[in-house]
């Protein structure tokens, strides 16, 4: 199907070994053991804008997240386009979420290279300002107040299938 809609085989491919990557615990050993963060959350069910919403929701903050700034592997985004998803609402296996004070944001990007991932600061977190998160895409801002972010795979899954 995926084909069908132009993207090339050799990315499906590549996309089919990602089961191999889903593990996260070498990263988070890493930044856990230099005392980095002050949360860790890894976003599977609703992606990474459900992860930060999860991780607001618990600490009582509002993040403003930047999308273009969450790396996304050209895989990801030619399905995700291919099919009409938004990659940030769309299960997100295999990442990482920290909360890092931003005195030791140097140390915790190394400290992930070091563990062999990347890593990216991609917002900020800030007092509780009505909604969980401030998600900035496109110079425009999407206020997310709940804290259940409906699965972009849950939703195309409902598209195909129907209901």
């Amino acid at each position: 199907e995926l084909e069908k809609r132009g993207v090339p085989r050799v990315v499906i491919e590549r996309g089919a070994r990602f089961v191999e990557k889903v593990s996260v615990v070498k990263e988070a050993l890493a930044l856990a053991e230099r005392g980095l963060t002050t949360a860790m959350h890894d976003p599977t069910e609703g992606g990474v804008l459900g992860g930060v919403a999860e991780l607001a929701y618990a600490s009582g903050t509002t993040v403003e997240l930047w999308a273009d700034k969450v790396p996304v592997l050209e895989e990801t985004k030619l399905a995700a386009e291919a099919v009409g998803v938004d990659v940030l609402r769309l299960i997100s296996s295999g990442a990482l979420l920290a909360a890092v004070p931003s005195d030791k944001v140097d140390q915790a990007l190394q400290a992930v290279k070091l563990a062999g991932a990347e890593a990216a600061v991609v917002g900020r977190v800030k007092e509780r300002s009505g909604c969980l998160v401030e998600l900035v895409r496109s110079g425009r801002i999407e206020r997310v107040e709940d804290v259940h972010v409906v699965d972009e795979l849950f939703l195309l899954w409902e598209r195909v299938h129907g209901a």
